[in-house]
This record gives structure tokens, sequence and C-alpha cells, in this order.
């Protein structure tokens, strides 16, 4: 009778050695062995370890369990001579003993297995199987083969039969044996397993636990998710200082600071009262300073209360210097991985919170308090994932280093699942070149699931910000369909999208077309289907929305209620209402971060990814991308009886050779709004052509260099033992060998063209593939079971999981490629790499080569003449010059969708299989600029529905005012909604003839950047001086670090030079109303606006209007780049030419008010800044009033540079001669004295 099995899904495995001592005592941890001479540790031949894996997971109805995995023996393989083979093992065996490894722990077995690298005609190899019974053997008996470069080496000879010279290579030496355990039992490592019932030891335990044999885990297919519970998560922190919080406060930043000052005429004790004034005494403000007692002592006797206030004074200080800034709050939202049904909030706060409505409110005495209670509590609970954003990054590291300081890591000891492992807090290092350097910092708390959503998306998407505020803005979103005011002036939405994540609370805004904000928030008051009531909405400038201002809105989406910063430091010190209103918005986070976890189907899609790679799913969240597909390969290779040895390490110099990337065909920029441009690219390129070329280390024949004449200069790689072999063609891939120029004596050499390349790949005659193309065909045919079943299910949650697991099989062939290359890849080999993409470049240009022949000029075409206008990787951009003009717009774009996707049938004929050149989506209109940079109306699925598309382009950045918003993406809208070049060039013209006459709100002029508590040099940094002046005019407002400063740039005083330093030229909004003073037009024309808006119009040029006055003779021919400067500063001419002209005309009258001082719209405004400029009819209201007519006091023959010449010399002789009659007064007055 079968006994009857438990399955339970998979969420975490850990491995390690424990210590089998006698067969009546119970086995416990290995402790750390000791370390040889080399470093390495030793290996004590006294003790039996035994490797064990611990399995975490859950039951269908929720309950954790825990089972041991004994039995399974780690494996590596060395190569043996092909002759003398027994004599070879001895040899091993002999070498082994010397090196005090216990033979009676091994199994030696000699097999015949394949190698992976290298075309070989499926040969088989003699090999050593060595298998052990713990992770500490299998880690020393590698290290007796390999140095610690990872190559071949052993620490002395091994005799007879092999020389002194010979190598032993090493094979799967290099793969967590973990996964190998995975692979041999084909378990999904986050999939379902079965295991017997009886096994378990205590069913009424709360955690069930069961020891198993590894060959009694089983794989089960269940398509269902168990209901882990999770946790979402979020701290909030204090600062004493208003800086950033620190957690451990040390002497980093005035260190730094005293080092950055060095050399500067700042003395060293001017630094050190400085940051002491700043850092602390700014923050203290005690009523009584140390100088104020020095002053009060000095003729009068020391008295009792004076050493008080000095004592109380430095306690003060000593307090302020020896802690760190405190964790405050601590929030938690707990729930189910698969339903919100039993939600739960949970705040830890201290000193007290108000009670607040479905928020259970823990409250303490102190931090330590918290912190302990808050760990209590997930012991308690028992959670199987946490989930966070940025708690890598901060949370995770803040907290730990709390509780160190606080002398309470003791309470994160529970963390941990593993029986006596300690919790630390880890910093692990993830690199990649799409995203730089990444240091996380993780709590090892094996056997729960950690994810931080920030990491996640950050590595899965391309978003321009990715702070929570705006992720969010970004995914839980969704089309506005109907916009009505009602009875009770409340504005009335019907949407679509995520409604499900709006609730009353909640505060969403509107988008228009092209993205940008329509509104401020706009609280949620009723949500009753997919029918949204909220308040009216206001502009980003606090003013209310004009009612027709709603027909641009297009889009919703939510946003944050957002406390600052510099407010959770206030609340927190005010009352317990004010720490409510702070946990309020900690919980907030909480709720996002669940919501966007669950919009994302981060645990469907990881889970997906980490069985179809074979990897732990942790390792999704906290290791790159090279694991996932090196399990893949090393499980793909075992089943075909294949090796893989061990590489040693990369590298490090940069004097390999290296090779093209993928192809860019240069654009022909401008404004295509006569005919739609239609997009193809290739399905999956790289992975297709892996397979149709049958490119793998297994398939490499050889690779050999020639030089220019075709001489043949080294084999790098094979030889011609395996060439025209019977049974198999070969395809031959060319490319450019790129090498340093020798010539080249800087540090970043250029690197030329040295030869050519030739990598040769057998093809098997009976269609088979090797171990790599044959992995990729596997995954895209999972890939297409997937979506059919996908298409039959009608389950949503079903069809969630098989959405996922369709998506890890297709991103998973995509990557594979992109790992050969890389120089940390255990399977790496960079010829395969460059074979693909030299193949990827073939294919591009040679789909370009079939449209222009059968769509092109020369082709007669009935219906239409393409033009190739732009190509980048897998992709082409095709004009197509419809030749009938009768058709309307839409039938237009449909015409060329058919056009686009005929084309691509007709190269996909053409092709080997499985590629496939297919339609992809169209542009009408389109802006193209240069590589990588467009803009345009994107339609993918049909004639009908666009969305607004960018590419390489930003409409705001962080260092543009709003004027550039507005000016910018306003021509941007009217030329691809419009297609009205003159209306968009008179827009921005128009726009800037009222910024010069002052009709622009300030707001618009406005920038904000974030205050820093410490600068390298902060004289060079604007807001920096400004925030400095500021806190000159008024100590007790002066700005804090962390605030973001407002500023606006402004005019330089009549006949003065604009100041070099930037921080000599701002001023804040408040200041300038109160003074008066008026903006630098001509700095936000010249710096702000010019540069993006003329680049746009540089296309455009022979539409605008005024453009037959443009010295088109003056057009360079001979370079593009230099043509392309040369449109733009035409451009730029016909748009702010008039714009410039009238600032000159008012500084030229600015001039003569003050030389003659005659009476008119400007005058100088003694009481405000030497630097500054007054508007005498300047109006502090909604808008700068329109200055006053200004008459003219020059002849007209003179130009305003001329006169603005003339003025200043006049000025400075003036003064100069003022100076001298000084300088003389009071040598005269010297020699009377004398």
């Amino acid at each position: 009778m079968t006994a009857p099995t438990l399955q339970f899904h998979l969420l975490d495995t850990v491995s390690r050695d424990i210590r089998i001592e006698e067969e009546d005592k119970p086995p416990y941890e290995s402790p750390p062995s000791e370390e040889d001479e080399s470093g390495r540790k030793r290996y004590n031949a006294n003790e039996k370890r035994e490797m064990v894996m611990y399995l975490y997971g859950s039951t269908s109805t929720g309950q954790p369990i825990q089972v041991d995995v004994v039995g399974f023996r780690p494996t590596l393989y060395l190569a043996l001579p092909s002759t003398k083979t027994l004599q070879a093992i001895d040899a091993i065996r002999t070498y082994l003993t010397v090196q005090g490894v216990p033979l009676s722990q091994l199994t030696l077995k000699q097999v015949q297995r394949k190698k992976f690298y290298g075309f070989t005609a499926n040969q088989f190899f003699p090999f050593l199987e060595i298998t052990v019974p713990s992770l500490a053997l299998f880690r020393l008996i590698k290290n007796l083969f390999l140095n610690d470069k990872s190559e071949p080496s052993t620490r002395k000879p091994l005799g007879s039969p092999f020389r002194r010279t010979d190598i032993v290579e090493v094979y799967e030496a290099n793969l967590d044996p973990m996964l190998r355990f995975f692979h041999v039992q084909n378990l999904n490592p986050c999939g379902w397993v079965s295991i017997d019932t009886d096994s378990v030891e205590d069913l009424t335990a709360p955690v069930w636990q069961a020891t198993v044999h590894c060959t009694d885990v089983h794989p089960v297919s269940v398509a269902a998710v168990a209901p882990f519970k999770l946790v979402s998560w979020d701290i909030e922190c204090y600062s004493q200082t208003g800086a950033f919080p620190v957690a451990k406060k040390g002497w980093e930043t005035v260190t730094a600071t005293l080092l950055e000052r060095k050399g500067k005429e700042e003395t060293f004790a001017e630094a050190v009262n400085r940051l002491f004034e700043t850092g602390i005494m700014g923050q203290l403000r005690p009523k009584k300073t140390i100088a104020d007692l020095l002053t009060k002592l000095k003729g009068a006797p020391f008295q009792k209360t004076d050493v008080d206030d000095a004592g109380h004074l430095l306690s003060s200080l000593k307090d302020i210097l020896s802690i760190g800034d405190p964790a405050i709050q601590i929030g938690a939202t707990l729930t189910s991985n698969t339903s919100d049904a039993d939600l739960q909030r949970h705040l830890f706060v201290w000193p007290s919170c108000d009670p607040l409505d479905s928020i259970v409110v823990h409250t303490y005495e102190d931090e330590k308090g918290m912190i302990v209670g808050f760990f209590e509590w997930l012991t308690t609970i028992n959670p199987d994932i946490l989930i966070g954003y940025n708690v890598f990054g901060f949370d995770e590291r803040y907290v730990w280093d709390r509780a160190e300081d606080l002398g309470c890591t003791g309470a994160l000891q529970m963390l941990s699942r593993v029986e006596d492992q300690e919790v630390k807090c880890d910093e692990k290092r993830l690199s990649s070149s799409a995203m730089g350097d990444n240091f996380m910092h993780i709590w090892t708390a094996s056997g729960r699931l950690q994810i931080d959503l920030f990491h996640y998306i950050k590595r899965n998407e391309s978003l321009p910000s990715y702070k929570l505020d705006e992720v969010t803005k970004h995914y839980l979103s969704g089309k506005l369909k109907k916009t009505e005011k009602n009875e009770t002036g409340h504005l009335v939405l019907t949407l679509s999208g995520a409604i499900k994540d709006l609730r009353p609370g909640r505060a969403l805004c509107l988008l228009e077309a092209t993205g940008e904000s329509l509104t401020d928030k706009m609280p949620i008051l009723e949500v009753v289907g997919s029918v949204v009531t909220v308040e009216w909405p206001l502009t980003e400038t606090g003013e209310l929305l004009e009612e027709e201002q709603l027909a641009d809105a297009v889009k919703w989406v939510v946003v944050k209620d957002d406390v600052s910063p510099a407010d959770i430091f206030r609340l927190h010190k005010g009352t317990a209402a004010d720490r409510a209103i702070v946990g309020k918005y900690c919980l907030q986070d909480c709720d996002l971060v669940l919501e966007l976890y669950r919009n994302r189907e981060v645990f469907n899609n990881s889970m997906s990814m980490a069985n179809v790679c074979c990897v732990p799913v942790g390792y999704i969240f906290t290791r790159g991308q090279g694991i996932k597909a090196e399990s893949l390969v090393f499980k793909a290779c075992r089943a075909n009886e294949t090796l893989i040895p061990v590489l040693p390490a990369p590298n490090r110099e940069g004097v390999e050779d290296s090779y093209e990337g993928a192809i860019v065909l240069d654009p022909i920029p401008g404004f295509y709004n006569k005919n739609p441009i239609g997009v193809a690219d290739f399905a999956s390129l790289y992975p297709s052509s892996m397979e149709s070329e049958n490119i793998s280390h297994d398939s490499l024949v050889w690779v050999k260099d020639y030089d220019a004449s075709g001489n043949l200069m080294e084999v790098v790689f094979g030889s011609d033992e395996f060439d025209e072999r019977n049974g198999y063609g070969y395809t031959d891939i060319e490319f450019d060998l790129l090498r340093f120029d020798p010539e080249d004596k800087r540090k970043h050499k250029d690197k030329i063209k040295a030869g050519l390349r030739i990598c040769r790949y057998a093809q098997p005659l009976d269609g088979s593939k090797a171990t790599v193309p044959e992995i990729i065909k596997g995954l895209l045919a999972k890939r297409k079971a997937k979506r059919k079943e996908k298409a039959k299910e009608p389950d949503p949650a079903k069809q969630a999981l098989l959405e996922a697991e369709q998506l890890a099989y297709k991103l998973t062939a995509n990557s594979l490629y992109g790992q050969l290359g890389s120089s940390t890849f255990k399977v790496r080999l960079q010829h395969l790499a460059a074979s693909i993409t030299a193949y990827g470049r073939k294919q591009i240009l040679f789909a370009k080569e079939v449209i222009e022949q059968f769509y092109g000029l020369d082709a007669f075409h009935p219906k239409c003449i393409a033009s190739v206008m732009y190509g980048d990787t897998d992709s082409l951009f095709v004009e197509f010059a419809l030749k009938d003009s009768s058709l309307s717009p839409r039938l237009r774009r449909q015409a060329v969708i058919d056009l686009t996707t005929e084309a691509g049938h007709l190269v996909t004929k053409a092709l080997a299989p499985p590629h496939d050149f297919e339609f992809d989506k169209i542009f009408d209109p389109m802006l193209m600029f240069s590589k990588k940079r467009y803009a345009g109306l994107m339609f993918e699925e049909n004639a009908d529905d666009f969305v607004v598309k960018y590419m390489g382009i930003a409409l705001k950045r962080r260092d543009n005012a709003p004027i550039v918003k507005t000016i910018y993406g306003s021509a941007m809208k009217k030329l691809l909604f419009e297609r009205d070049v003159v209306g968009a060039t008179k827009l921005v013209q128009d726009s800037c003839m009222d910024l010069v006459n002052g009709k622009v709100k300030l707001g618009q002029l406005t920038i904000t950047k974030s205050l820093r508590a410490e600068y390298a040099n902060p004289l060079q940094i604007a807001h920096k001086a400004l925030a400095d002046r500021m806190a000159l005019r008024d100590p007790g407002n002066a700005p804090a670090s962390g605030d973001r400063i407002p500023f606006v740039y402004v005019r330089p005083a009549v006949g003065a030079v604009a100041a070099k330093l930037q921080g000599d030229r701002i001023e804040a909004p408040s200041w300038i109303k109160e003074k008066g003073l008026v903006p630098d037009y001509e700095f936000y024309l010249g710096h702000q606006l010019q540069n993006p808006i003329s680049q746009m119009f540089g296309l455009l040029l022979e539409e605008m209007p005024g453009s037959d006055t443009v010295p088109w003779s003056k057009m360079p021919t001979d370079n593009e780049e230099k043509r392309l400067i040369w449109r733009e500063s035409s451009a730029a001419d016909l748009l702010f030419g008039k714009a410039f002209q009238l600032c000159g005309k008012q500084h030229t009258s600015a001039f003569v008010t003050k030389f003659f001082g005659l009476n008119g719209g400007f005058s100088h405004n003694a009481s405000a800044s030497s630097d500054s400029l007054k508007l005498s009819t300047l109006s502090t209201g909604k808008e700068m009033q329109k200055t006053q007519p200004i008459k003219k006091t020059v002849q007209a023959t003179l130009s305003n540079f001329m006169m603005d010449q003339f003025l200043v010399k006049t000025i400075e002789k003036k003064q100069n001669k003022k100076r001298k009659d000084a300088k003389a007064a009071s040598l005269k007055n010297e020699v009377v004295t004398e």
C-alpha cells in the first residue's frame, strides 16, 4: 500500500553541513574549520560531516512546514588522460591521501562524459567522478586542484603518468550542490513538492517538521500559490539636525569637510568653529551660550548658577555628539500572499500616539522598546514574506545599526528559521552594465523571502524616476473616460484601469496626453464601481482648475499624500495627535508597496522565473542575472551527459580583444507629419540567431584571425581535428577584430580594426541542435504552449500564473545571449556573443535591403515609396510615402500598418527559421532628433488608439524651471496633435515675449533643489549659497538640511556684468516679491529655453514663418553634425531673436535712466541688494504687470550693443576719476598729519 503524501509549496532552501558524532547523539552544526598557511580552511579528517538541506514552505491551507533533507552527496569531476587512465586515478588517490583527505568518505568512479567547450562530434572522454558527503569536503577537494584564481593547479606534482607541465582540468566544481539537488530531483525551487506524510513528526505543532532522504522529495504539478503570510513594512526616522537621518553618528562628515577645505582661505580653527556652530549649536538653540557665560563672568565672581548653566550646556552637547538619529515609527501591513481578506495594519511608535482608524497602534516608552516589540510581533505571527520599498538600501541597515547602538540585536535573532544560525546584516553588491553597482544590506533571515520592490522594479522596468510616488503614479493608473461636475461642486470621474487601487482617503491627479500633470492631487471622496468622486481639482500652482481645462485630461494616477521630512521631524516632537499623522503616512507607504506588489504580479513573475531557471526564488531579488542562466545551462548539460569546466577568474586588465555591439543605423532627422512611420522588428533576434546558426559552446569548431590581406594570423580557439566531419554542415560568421591602438598613448585608448575574425560552427544535417540552441528552442516552445493554455483558462488567478510563466520563458530566452560575453559568467565564451551580434547586424542590413528593393523608389510599388529613416538593434523605422493622397488620416495609418506587416512577411520568407520580422508599431506623426532620441504618437494595436512616446528626451528636468515644460511641452503638443508648425512657432515666440514683458508668473521661473548637509565646494553650489544668505537675513527661519530651496535667477545691477558664481545670481521668490526685484529673463531664454526648443525646431526650419530670411547659402554641406547645429542656430534666431532684442532695449533704457537720471520704467532701488534691479511698476499679485513704455533716449543709428558699451565706459571713467580723487585726498591728509 502506498504511503499518503503531503504536498507543500516550496519557498526557500538553505544548505549547510552538520557534524555526525555517534548514532545515539543528535547531529549539530559544524563550527568553522581552522585555516592552513594559505588562508584556506583546514579540513579535520577526524570529523564526519554531512550536507543537509532545509526546505521551507507552506501547504495549501497556509500551514508552515520545514523539511530536513539528508543523503545528498555533492559531486565534482577531474579530466583524465585518454591513456594510462587507471594509473592516473591511482596518482590522484595518492595525492588526496597525502593532502589529508579521508578517502573512506569519498566515492571515486571512472565515467565517460562529453565536453561542453568545443565541437567534438558528440565524442565521450574519460573523467574521474568524485562524490563527497559534505560541503566542506567538496570545497577542500576543489581547492586541492585549483589555485586562488580558479586555474588548474596542484599543491605538489601528481607523479606518473602526469608530467610536471600537465594540468588536471576540474569540472562542475563551481556549481552550488544545492542547485544540483534541484537538477537531480527535477524540482522547481519555488514549486510544489511532495513527501511522505508519515515523515512529519507532529501534525499538531505550529510548524510541521520532517526529515527525509533526498530521493524521497518529488515534484508535483499544482496550478496554484500557497497562501504565504506576508508583511509589508516601512520605518520613519527622526533627525536631530534636520539633515538626512544617520543611524550611527560618526565624524566622517566633519573629517571630509575639513580635508576638502585644506588649502582654502578658511583656517582650520575657522572651519571647526563653523562646523560646530552650524551642526551643533544651530540645533541646540540654548537661551545662554558659552559666549554669554564668558561675557557674564568678566569682572564678576563665579556663581553656582553659572556652573549649572555651563554644565547643562556641555551635557546637552555630549548627548548630541554621542547618539544617532532614532527610528521613531515602524509600520506593518499583515496579509496573505493570495488575498487581503484578513488584512491588518499595525503601527509601532514611541512615546505615544492617538488611536487611528483600522490601525492597531503599539506604543512604547522609547526606541529600544519599539524595536524589540516589532520583532517580537514578527516572531509571533511568523511571516513567510517580508516586502518593502528600498528596505535593502535603507531600512534594514538602519534598524540593524539602531539595534546595535541600543544593544538589542538579540531581538533580530528571531528572524532566522534555521536553528542556531546567527542573524547578521550582510552587504551584497549587485553589478550590471545597465544598473551599475548597487549595494544592498540584507538581514540573513534564512527561511523567509525578503523582497525590495525598489530594486525589483529598477531591474525590470525602465522608468524616468524610481521614487515610490513616481512609481505609484506610473502603475496605479488608468484611462479617463468621462468627467462631470455634480450638484455639490465635486468632480465625478468615470475611469478604467487599476480601479481596485482606489478608495476614500487616497488621492489622484489627472494627466494630459503628454503625460504631464494637469491637476494637483484630488482627495477621493467616494468610489462606486468605475465612478469616482473627488474634490474639485486645483492646478499645480494652487488655483481652481477651469472646467474647460478638463478636456485635456486623458489619464488618472494615484498619488501619495506626502508628509515632508521636515514635517515628520516636527510632528514627532509634538503631541500624540501629531505622531498619529506621521503614523497614517507610514502605513500609507506600506499599503502602496503592497498594491504595487500585487499590481506587478511580483510573486508570480519571480516564482515562474525561479522555476524556469531552477534557482531559489530569493535569488531573483538578491542575485544577478548570471546565476539564473548558469543553473539552466548546467541542468541541460547534465541531461545531455556533458560536463562544464571551471573557468579561470576573469581578466581584469581589459586587454582582451573586443567586438562590435548591436548596429544602430544613422537616422534621417526631421518632422515626419506627411506619412506615418512603420516600425518592424525581429522577434527575439538574438535567440533566433543562436538557433538558426546553431551557435553554442559545443558547436564551435574553431576561431581564426586573419590580417587585411587574408593571411592567417592565429588559431584562437579549437583546431581542424573535428572540421569537415561527415554528417555535419558548417557555418562561418565573420566580424572585425578590434584591438587597442598601439600608437595611442592615452590612458583610455581607442580601438582600431586589427583584422578579421572568423568563427566556424558545426550544423548537424539531421536538424538537431547543440546545447544552448536546444535550451532556447525548448524555452520558446514551452512559452507557446503556456500562451495557448492561458487563452483557454477561464480562472483569472490561473491566467495570471500562466501569463507569468510564459513571460519567464520569454525573458530567459532573450537574456541568455547577454551572459555569454560577461566576464563573470561561469559558462562564458566571448566568441559566441561576438558571433551573435555580428549575425544580428547582418540580419538588420538584409531586412533594410529587402524593403528598399521591393518598396523603394526604384521598385515602382503601386501603393508607396518606402525609405528606411532609422534602424536600432533589431528594428527598422520606415517612411511609407503613400501614393493615394485621398486617404483620410486614419486610413493612411491603417495602410501603413498593412504595408509594414506585408513587408515583415516578405523579409521573413527569405530568412532561416525561426527568424520572424514582424509589425511592431507605427508613429503618426514623429519627430526624429538623433540616435535613440525621438517623439511621436505611437499606435500599436490599431489605427485609433495611441500613446505619446518619448525616447531619449525629457520635457522636465530637475535643473529646468517649469516654464521650460510649459513652452517646450506646449509646442511639441501642437506639433504632434495639430501638426501646426506655424502655430507652434508663434506659440514659442509669443511665450518668450510674454516672459520678457513680465507677464509670466514667478512660479513658472522657480527652480527647487534639495539642500544637503555638506558639499565639497559649497561656494559653487548655487542654492547652498542662497541658503546661507537666507540664514543671515533671518536666522530664526534658516533653511535646514533636507529642505527644498526655491530660487529664481535675478537681473544683475545696471551696468554690472552678471556674477560668475551662480549663487550670486539667484534669490528666493519671497525676497524677490518683497524687494521688487526683476527676474533675469535673458538667462531663462538663453540657458533654459533656447537649446531644447531650438533642437526641435531645427528639424522644421523650412516650414517656420520667416524661413525665407535665413541665409541658406551658408548652411554647411560637408558635415551632418555641423549642418544640424547651423539649423538649430537659425531656428533660434527666428524663435528668440525678438525676445533677446527686447531684453537689449530694456538694458539700454536702464543704462540711460541711471546715467542721465531720467524718469522711466526702471529705477535703482537703494534699499534692495546692490546686485538687483527694481521695476517701479512690479506687482506682487498673481502676475507681474507689464512694464511701462520707455522713451528712447538714444539716436536711432546707434545699436544697443554700442550704446551699452558707451554707457559702461562713461560710467567707469567717472568712477575711476572719483577713486583717484579720493586716493589723492587721502595721501594729502597723511602728509599734513606727518
